[in-house]
């Protein structure tokens, strides 16, 4: 995983524990926020992630038939 992309989610991990352990102080313009580069950012990268990834392995997979 590229480390911008990691970097993200890291971030969404620290959103996460906010909405568990301090779900009376988060705002909802903070919320918004990180929601909206969920949808904007990290889902189009985690897609893009996941099928460098698959096409790598179709890759290494088709190689081992020769």
């Amino acid at each position: 995983m590229e480390n911008e992309l990691g970097d993200y989610v890291k971030l969404i991990i620290a959103l996460r524990n906010r909405l568990i352990h301090r779900y009376l102080i988060i705002t909802p313009e903070e919320l918004w926020q990180m929601a909206s580069k969920l949808i904007l950012i990290i889902i189009p990268k985690f897609k893009e992630w996941v099928l460098d990834v698959v096409k790598a392995h179709e890759e290494s997979s088709s190689l081992e038939e020769l």
